[in-house]
């Protein structure tokens, strides 16, 4: 991977660039597109935001985000709208405490 970088960081021309970028955000979002799949409306995950982890149902699987409502905390009941990168699968004692 850092050969890679090395690579693109010594491409002087905008045009090369534009093809790099283009390649990356096309399989950025097929890597996007298969990891919604992973998700069902209805399912318990944990959500990571910046005041902390917290468990959350899906309410409706997007694209590139998912919108859950949170289940505990302070912000119980709460709605947010979460991009996958911050989201992961809960434990069975987690779904437990539910």
């Amino acid at each position: 991977m850092e050969n890679l970088v090395r690579e693109i960081q010594q491409i002087k021309n905008n045009e090369e660039l534009r093809i790099i970028w283009k390649a990356m955000k096309t399989q950025w979002d097929i890597n996007t597109r298969a990891k919604a799949k992973e998700f069902a409306i209805g399912e318990i995950v944990n959500c990571e935001f910046k005041t902390g982890v917290m468990l959350c149902r899906i309410t409706k699987v997007n694209q590139k985000t998912i919108n859950v409502e949170i289940l505990d905390s302070d912000y119980a009941g709460a709605k947010a709208k979460v991009s996958f990168v911050y989201v992961t699968a809960v434990t069975d004692e987690e779904i437990n405490l539910v």
